[in-house]
Formats: C-alpha cells, sequence, structure tokens
C-alpha cells in the first residue's frame, strides 16, 4: 500500500463472469473503460472475478519486514490514552503500516488492546521509525518482535475469517484518533460482551496505511472517490456471535460505535468509509462520494446486473 496504492491501482486486466453466467475476458481500460471504472472499488456488484493480471515489483531488503505484537491485558483508560497518543504522534512513511485491535484473548478471555507495528525493512530501522509505539513508558503485558517472510505477515488476522457465526460488520473512515472516543467505545464493548458471552469473539479492528502514493491517482481514474483514498484510518466493529436473538442488541451496539466515530473522530457532514470493511447498509455517498458519481455507477449496474444478483447499490436514498 505505502509503495504502491491500492492494488484496485495495480491492476492490468481481469477476467470476469457477470450475472447471467458470460465469462468476460481480457477486460482492462480498452476493452471495457466504463466497466474497468466500476469494478475498481465495487467490483463485488458486478461479477465474479476468475483471474486477474496485476503489476508485480522487486522485493525490498530479500522480502523481509519486521512486526511486532504488542498485548495490553485490561488497560486502565489513562493507558489506552497513552497507546492512543503513541499512535496519533507517529510519523509513518512508505514502509510502514500499523493495525490495533480491541479483543478477548484466550486462555484468560481477557479484554486486551493488541497492537502491531510492521515495517518493510530491517530491524533497526524499524525501532527506530516505531520508536514512540515501542517506549518501555508503555509498559505492555507482552511484546514479541520478528522478522519473517510476506507469506507470513496476515496470520494474526486468520481469525477474523473463520467460517460460521454472524459476523455484520461495520466500518467508517476516520480522521483521527479521539482518546476519548476510544475509551468510550472500549467500555461499550466490555459492556456489551459481559451482557452478551456469545459474542466474546467480538471486537474493533483499526488499520492504518501510508497513502501518499494512493493519493497520486486522479480522482476519475476508479468509481474509489480521491476523498476516501485519504482516510487516515480504517476502522470496523466486528460482533461475532451465533445467536440469532442477538441481531437487535448488536444493531443497537454498532450503530452506538459507528456514531461515536462520525461524531468525535470524523468530518461529521461527510463519513467516508472503505468498501471492503463497510456494513452492508452504509450510504452509497460514504463509499462512493457525490451524487452525480453513485448516478454513473448505478448506471451501470442496471446494465450488467439488472435483476441485482449480486446484491448491493440499489438505488439512490
Amino acid at each position: 500500500m505505502g509503495k504502491y496504492g491500492y492494488g484496485i491501482d495495480n491492476l492490468i486486466s481481469i477476467n470476469l463472469v457477470d450475472a447471467t453466467g458470460k465469462l468476460h475476458q481480457d477486460v482492462n481500460e480498452t476493452t471495457d473503460p466504463e466497466l474497468w471504472w466500476a469494478i475498481r472499488g465495487a467490483g463485488a456488484s458486478f461479477g465474479i472475478v476468475t483471474q486477474a493480471t496485476i503489476k508485480a515489483y522487486p522485493q525490498s531488503n530479500k522480502g523481509l519486514s519486521w512486526i511486532s505484537t504488542m498485548l495490553f491485558s485490561n488497560p486502565s483508560a489513562s493507558k489506552l490514552k497513552s497507546i492512543l497518543n503513541a499512535i496519533g504522534e507517529t510519523d509513518i512513511d512508505e514502509n510502514m503500516s500499523l493495525q490495533f485491535s480491541f479483543a478477548f484473548l484466550p486462555p484468560d478471555l481477557l479484554p486486551t488492546v493488541i497492537v502491531v507495528p510492521w515495517y518493510y525493512g530491517p530491524e533497526g530501522k524499524a525501532e527506530k521509525a516505531w520508536r514512540r509505539l515501542l517506549s518501555p513508558e508503555l509498559e505492555p503485558t507482552s511484546i514479541q518482535s520478528i522478522v519473517t517472510t510476506a507469506d507470513k505477515l496476515n496470520e494474526g488476522n486468520d481469525v477474523l475469517g473463520e467460517k460460521g457465526g454472524r459476523k455484520p460488520v461495520v466500518g467508517l473512515g476516520l480522521d483521527r484518533l479521539d482518546p476519548d472516543a476510544f475509551c468510550e467505545i472500549w467500555d461499550l464493548l466490555v459492556k456489551f460482551v459481559a451482557e452478551n458471552p456469545d459474542a466474546i469473539k467480538s471486537g474493533v479492528f483499526i488499520e492504518r496505511f501510508y497513502k501518499a502514493k494512493a493519493l497520486e491517482v486522479s480522482d476519475d481514474v476508479t468509481v474509489f472517490p480521491h476523498a476516501n483514498r485519504g482516510i487516515n484510518y480504517e476502522a470496523i466493529v466486528v460482533p461475532c456471535y451465533t445467536d440469532d436473538s442477538l441481531d437487535d442488541k448488536v444493531q443497537s451496539f454498532t450503530t452506538k460505535v459507528r456514531e461515536i466515530w462520525i461524531q468525535k473522530c470524523n468530518n461529521t457532514q461527510k463519513p467516508r468509509s472503505y468498501g471492503a470493511s463497510a456494513g452492508m447498509n452504509e450510504p452509497l455517498e460514504s463509499l462512493f462520494g457525490d451524487r452525480e458519481r453513485i448516478q454513473r455507477l448505478l448506471d451501470l449496474k442496471e446494465k450488467w446486473d439488472p435483476v441485482n444478483n449480486w446484491g448491493a447499490l440499489l438505488e439512490l436514498p
């Protein structure tokens, strides 16, 4: 992301099966510029991609990355604010990204803040780049840092892809990390799980990437708008449970979290979201920007999937 922008910016061509079952081969900017525009940011609403040709780049640092996992078990409000301030005060470059989350970790299932800084390069440079977050003053419950290959980097996210259960994700883009807002969300999550033990696998997940490269792309090249490319933090709340009788409680919980993000971490007039992590009911304006842009997308949807086999993108509100 930091070095080369979004995946949609690095596509060369795709093969796509449409709603009728027809295979379209070698779809690209020349063969179908309108579809090419739409699928780069809203592809799941137009068909199933069976093959993609993507730009490749030389590896840096022989393909090795430094990654650390920092755990803060049941932190106080002041500790949580210190962690958030350290994240917010760190300037990241193209070799850096970060994930942090609120979750309940086995075996004790204590509410835990998990912070995972990443650096595409050697350990010495990584520790210098993340020095604020690695400060001993934060006193993590545990910390483990390793240098590893690219195929191992996402293993910590495997839990999000576990099959089964109900996971009505709600996501939003954030301009800033308001410490008071996240303390409030922490308390909401802890209370929600305490009252609904079936939701013990629920969590809140935040990602931060370097966006300068992504922002070099013109606003008219893909359906994903320029304003959304500049989101500072991608945030999702992931309720995970099996009992469908909790659906109303879950919706109330995720709605509260989303509203806190809008009011305290965002431009309240123009919420933005990253499509891959937005909830099913996220307004189209949050995903794709102005109404003219959305109407163009809906017109293409009508052409390619008139009976809405693929779901979503139904109409303007």
